[in-house]
């Protein structure tokens, strides 16, 4: 499965680490449906993002981008 798209220009001015964790919640977010009960695999090669996403937030601004795209986009 696959998926992509562009950034506006308001979202391209975003922190990388918070673009990252939106791409990964528009990928599931894009599969959401196909999901349901399956174990999932997520390939992101950047480390900020891997790290949040393991611990479900950091001390540093991608907790706040995780935060933001739990409570906002739910």
């Amino acid at each position: 499965m696959t998926c992509g798209g562009h950034w506006t220009p308001q979202e391209a001015e975003e922190h990388i680490n918070y673009l990252e964790l939106m791409a990964v919640f528009f990928s599931l977010k894009a599969f959401v449906s196909k999901l349901n009960n399956k174990h999932v695999g997520l390939k992101i090669d950047d480390t900020t993002a891997v790290a949040a996403i393991n611990n479900m937030g950091t001390n540093h601004s991608a907790q706040s981008g995780f935060r933001y795209l739990a409570l906002v986009h739910g």
